[in-house]
C-alpha cells in the first residue's frame, strides 16, 4: 500500500512539472508574440498580448515597461503610468522607469512629478546616458513652471555632455532671451473707482509656447496627435514677424531636418514691408511618435512653436532606409619570415568577427540595422601587403557617404626606428629597417581612410596598436529598429574616425588556448553575444547598459576596456578614439 501510495504521489508530482514546464513555455511563446507585434509597431495587439503576460504574472517588470511604452504610443500616458509606477514598485533602482515616467508625466502637465523623476536618473551613474536627456526634459519641466534659471542650468548642463543636442540648444537660447528682456516699468497706481458691472467671462489666450519674438500659426498638422500612413508629411505653418527672418529650422524628435526645396516662401501682400512667410516642407517620419516643432529666428530672438505630435503607424519596418555595411577582416597568424613569432589564433579572430556581423543579415527583416553586409576575409597567406591595400582601395571605391565600413586587423603590429607604427602582413620582413618597403605602413592606411566617402570604424587587435590612432586627422551619428537604424544614418559622417585599439603603445596584446581568441576579439565577441562579467570588485560588466537590445560604439568600448582588463589580469588595457563623432548603432541581439 505504501508502495502504491509512493507511485501515485511521484506520478503526481511529475504532472505537476509538466503542467508547469507547459505552462512556462506558453508564457514565454506569449511574451515573444507580444514583443513581436510592438516592434512591429502593432501597439493595440501589443497592449493586448502584454495584458495577457501580466494576468498570469502581473510582476513581470520588462512587460510591465514595454506596454506602457505602448500606452505612450497610443498616446495613452495615463495608463502608461500606471505601468511605471507599478514598474517601479517591483525594481526601484532601474534609471529607465523613471525616464519613461518623466517622459509619459509630461503632456499630462505634472511638471514637478517629472522634475523628481529626472532627477532621480541624474542620481544613477547606470543611466549615465540618458543624463543629457534628464537635463534636457528636466529644463522644459522648469521652463512650464517659469523658473528660467534651473531650466537654462539644465539646457546647458544637457549642452556640456552633448554640444551637438541642438534642442538643448534652441531651448537655452529661448531662455536667454526670456531672462534677458527688459522688464516693464510698474505701472504707476489708479485712484479707486467704483467697481464695473461684472461682463461675460471670456476664454483665457491660448499659450503661445515661446514664440515671444513672433507668431507662428499651425496650418497642417492642426490637430495633434495626427495620424500619418506615409513615412512623409507636410508640414504647413504661417510665420507672422515684424522684422527679417534669419533662419527656420524644422525638428522631429529633437533634431533638425535637412528641408530641400524653397520651403520658406512670402506672404502675398500689398504691404511691401511685410516680413510675414508660408512654410511649407515635408518631412521623413520614424515608426511610433513624432515630434515636431519649427524653429524661426528674427533679429528680436529665436522662437519656437507649439509642438505637434505626428504619429506613423508603419506596416512594417521593410520601408526604413538602411545603411550598406561594408567589412574587411584580416587575420595574420603565420608568417612567410620564419623569424616573425608564429601565432595562433588571428586568423580565427578575423572569421570570428566577420560572421558576427553577417549573422545579423539571417535576422527577421524588422531586426536588422543594415541593408547588407559584405565581407572580404584575408587570413595567413592572402593576407599580404598588396592584396589588403589593393582592398582598401575598393571599398573606398565602392562605400558612399550613407555606408559604414568596418576594417578589422589581428595580427602582429610594431614600430620601426622612427616609431612609425606598422601592421605586420603575412609577407613582412622581420626588420625594422625593410618595414616600410614590407609592411602596412599606418599612414598609408590612414591617409587612404581620410579620402573614404564612407564612415569608417577601425578594431585593430595587434600589438602596440594604441600607436594606430595618432595619425588620423578630420577630413578637409527596447527595441524600435526603425528609430535605432535612423540614429545610425544621423550619426554616419565621413568626418568622422572611430579607432578601437586592443592595447596601449607600449603593450603586448595577448591571446590563449581557453579563448580560442585574442583577448581584444574574445571581448568583442562576448559584448556582441550579451555576456556579463563580474569586475574584481564585484561589479557586473555588462554589454548592454540601457537595455534596448543595441550595441553602439559608446557601450562597446566600456564593456572591451572593462572585459580585457579583467580577463588578462591587468596586463593589457584598450584604447579607443573617437574624433569627431557621434554614437554609432552597430549590433543587434537576437
Amino acid at each position: 500500500m505504501k508502495k502504491i501510495s509512493f507511485i501515485l504521489s511521484t506520478m503526481l508530482l511529475m504532472l505537476c512539472l509538466f503542467v508547469s514546464t507547459n505552462e512556462a513555455q506558453a508564457q514565454t511563446d506569449l511574451l515573444k508574440k507580444a514583443y513581436d507585434a510592438y516592434e512591429n509597431n502593432k501597439y493595440d495587439e501589443a497592449v493586448k498580448l502584454f495584458s495577457e503576460v501580466l494576468n498570469k504574472d502581473d510582476k513581470n517588470y520588462e512587460a510591465l515597461l514595454v506596454r506602457g511604452l505602448a500606452y505612450s504610443y497610443l498616446n495613452d500616458n495615463k495608463a502608461a503610468m500606471t505601468d511605471y509606477n507599478k514598474a517601479i514598485s517591483i525594481k526601484a533602482a532601474d534609471f529607465y522607469a523613471y525616464m519613461l515616467r518623466a517622459k509619459a508625466n509630461f503632456p499630462l502637465e505634472a511638471y514637478k512629478e517629472v522634475i523628481t523623476d529626472c532627477s532621480k536618473v541624474l542620481t544613477m551613474k547606470e543611466g549615465e546616458k540618458y543624463h543629457k536627456h534628464a537635463y534636457y526634459l528636466r529644463g522644459k519641466a522648469y521652463l512650464k513652471l517659469e523658473k528660467h534659471q534651473e531650466a537654462l542650468n539644465d539646457f546647458e548642463e544637457a549642452l556640456k555632455i552633448d554640444p551637438k543636442y541642438e534642442q538643448a540648444e534652441i531651448y537655452r537660447d529661448i531662455v536667454k532671451d526670456i531672462i534677458d528682456r527688459p522688464v516693464n516699468p510698474r505701472p504707476r497706481p489708479r485712484p479707486i473707482t467704483p467697481t464695473p458691472a461684472p461682463r461675460p467671462n471670456k476664454p483665457d489666450p491660448k499659450p503661445n509656447n515661446y514664440n515671444q519674438f513672433m507668431d507662428i500659426n499651425w496650418k497642417a498638422p492642426v490637430a495633434s496627435p495626427v495620424e500619418s500612413k506615409t513615412a512623409s508629411y507636410t508640414i504647413k505653418a504661417m510665420l507672422v514677424s515684424k522684422s527679417e527672418i534669419s533662419d527656420v529650422k524644422v525638428l522631429v524628435n529633437g533634431t533638425a531636418q535637412v528641408n530641400k526645396g524653397n520651403a520658406v516662401r512670402k506672404v502675398r501682400t500689398q504691404d511691401k514691408q511685410s516680413f510675414d512667410r508660408n512654410l511649407e516642407v515635408d518631412i521623413k517620419l520614424v515608426a511610433g511618435n513624432n515630434e515636431v516643432q519649427i524653429v524661426a529666428v528674427n533679429k528680436e530672438g529665436t522662437s519656437l512653436s507649439m509642438e505637434k505630435t505626428i504619429v506613423y503607424n508603419s506596416p512594417t519596418n521593410t520601408n526604413v532606409e538602411r545603411p550598406n555595411l561594408y567589412i574587411l577582416s584580416v587575420g595574420v597568424a603565420k608568417y612567410a619570415d620564419e623569424n616573425f613569432m608564429q601565432l595562433q589564433y588571428p586568423a580565427k579572430d578575423a572569421k570570428d568577427f566577420a560572421n558576427a556581423f553577417l549573422d545579423q543579415e539571417k535576422m527577421p527583416q524588422n531586426r536588422q540595422l543594415y541593408n547588407k553586409v559584405e565581407t572580404i576575409i584575408l587570413t595567413d597567406e592572402t593576407a599580404t601587403r598588396k592584396k589588403i591595400a589593393e582592398a582598401v582601395v575598393d571599398l573606398k571605391g565602392k562605400a558612399s557617404a550613407n555606408d559604414l565600413v568596418i576594417l578589422f586587423f589581428s595580427m602582429h603590429g610594431d614600430k620601426d626606428g622612427m616609431s612609425d607604427f606598422y601592421f605586420m602582413t603575412h609577407d613582412a620582413e622581420a626588420n625594422p629597417d625593410l618595414y616600410a618597403t614590407s609592411a602596412l605602413h599606418n599612414i598609408w592606411l590612414a591617409n587612404h581612410i581620410n579620402e573614404f566617402d564612407a564612415t569608417v570604424v577601425q578594431f585593430i587587435d595587434a600589438c602596440h596598436s594604441g600607436q594606430a590612432g595618432k595619425e588620423y586627422a578630420r577630413k578637409s551619428l527596447p527595441l524600435n529598429i526603425e528609430r535605432h537604424v535612423d540614429d545610425l544614418n544621423n550619426a554616419l559622417d565621413p568626418s568622422s574616425r572611430y579607432i578601437f585599439a586592443s592595447s596601449r603603445g607600449s603593450q603586448f596584446s595577448q591571446e590563449r588556448s581557453s579563448w580560442e581568441n585574442g583577448a581584444f576579439t574574445e571581448a568583442i565577441i562576448d559584448c556582441f553575444n550579451n555576456k556579463t562579467h563580474t569586475d574584481t570588485d564585484g561589479n557586473t560588466i555588462q554589454s548592454d547598459s540601457d537595455g534596448n537590445q543595441v550595441i553602439d560604439t559608446n557601450e562597446l568600448s566600456k564593456y572591451v576596456s572593462k572585459t580585457v582588463r579583467l580577463i588578462t589580469d591587468g596586463q593589457q588595457s584598450p584604447k579607443a578614439t573617437i574624433i569627431d563623432g557621434e554614437p554609432l548603432n552597430l549590433y543587434i541581439f537576437e
